[in-house]
């Protein structure tokens, strides 16, 4: 889908792996014999030192990972060079590609696509240039020592401009019909987090779902749009199937998925913007993610369910912080269901104290 789209807008692109679409095999970039030459010499010097000395397990760690770095930033200045590319622009940290381009006096820029509240892999350690949302946006950058850069760039919110997508608002509007349709008078878009044994566990994501899932069914007003991080993430969640398929009969609950399939399996990567469900809906509850803010920027109010106890984040420092964020679920679901009883005259979901940290 994404190499059919940049052809359709007249871009050249390169696919650094073969196979991965059919019939570009013209465009699949192979390394220079010259690369091929320094990737044997590496390997060469690195035997030859560990036939001559005797090193500690420490170190032998620290020369194994040195090695992999010198070989990522060979083959990052072969691909560079070959197409003389000088501007490269990240979305995660990128160190043997910064230093490639130390060495061709070229430029590494990170753009903030998301806003965490703990220390992120994806936080541009290494980059030359960084555009962030406000330059107060989040104390983790300072924590990941990202701001020691030279040049750390407000951008504002950079994803706006989907906003006014109108293939996105016609979406929207169907699922929202489709939902009122079925008796649905106020819509809540819910948004997950993958399965992750240290942050995400199994049972935490099992009660996020099944309460919902339980107040679609009990409560005829309510509709649900779920739209989860992983394409096949509530597949995985048998215990909740039996309640999944009773919630999607009431015709008031909607489950976003991409349903392409690609040689018999479903693609793991969920390519619905998050937008799409938030649009469609009257109140966004997600988990600690940036959904939220986005849900929040685009006019729908936005809660999280903070399982984490991530306290020392912006949704926490400010007057609305009982409005925003909340570590008990049941004490969360008390909340909409008085919003719904009366949503006139609360500040549910509304991040305007915190405002000029989303979007200057």
């Amino acid at each position: 889908e994404e190499i059919q789209s940049l052809n359709q807008q007249g871009f050249n692109y390169i696919l650094c792996k073969d196979n991965i679409v059919e019939n570009s095999s013209d465009s699949v970039w192979s390394p220079s014999h010259q690369f091929r030459k320094l990737r044997k010499r590496t390997f060469k010097h690195t035997l030859h030192l560990l036939r001559q000395t005797s090193i500690n397990p420490i170190r032998m760690w620290q020369l194994f990972h040195l090695v992999i770095l010198m070989r990522q930033i060979d083959w990052y200045q072969d691909l560079f060079d070959a197409y003389d590319i000088r501007v490269n622009i990240v979305q995660m940290y990128d160190i043997p590609g910064a230093v490639a381009l130390d060495n061709l006096d070229g430029v590494q820029i990170w753009v903030q696509w998301s806003l965490w509240h703990f220390v992120h892999p994806l936080l541009p350690v290494g980059s030359h240039v960084s555009f962030k949302w406000t330059q107060s946006a989040s104390h983790m950058f300072l924590k990941a020592k990202a701001d020691e850069q030279e040049n750390v760039l407000c951008s504002g919110f950079i994803y706006d401009h989907f906003f006014n997508k109108h293939n996105i608002q016609l979406q929207s509007e169907a699922i929202r019909r489709q939902l009122t349709n079925a008796g649905a008078q106020f819509i809540i878009s819910l948004f997950d987090e993958p399965i992750h044994p240290d942050m995400n566990t199994r049972e935490m994501i099992l009660e996020y779902y099944s309460i919902f899932l339980n107040e679609c069914i009990q409560d005829q007003r309510i509709g649900l749009i779920i739209k989860p991080k992983v394409n096949n993430s509530t597949l995985k969640l048998n215990e909740l199937q039996l309640l999944f398929e009773k919630t999607k009969k009431t015709g008031r609950c909607v489950i976003l998925q991409n349903i392409q399939v690609d040689k018999g399996t479903i693609k793991a990567k969920n390519s619905n913007f998050p937008l799409l469900a938030a649009l469609a809906s009257d109140l966004s509850v997600s988990l600690m993610s940036s959904t939220g803010y986005e849900s929040w920027l685009s006019g729908i109010p936005a809660i999280y369910y903070d399982p984490y106890h991530l306290e020392e984040g912006l949704l926490y420092k400010n007057q609305n912080s009982s409005k925003l964020v909340y570590q008990n679920i049941d004490k969360m679901m008390e909340e909409i269901r008085e919003y719904l009883q009366s949503p006139k005259g609360t500040t549910l979901g509304d991040h305007q104290c915190i405002a000029e940290h989303l979007d200057p």
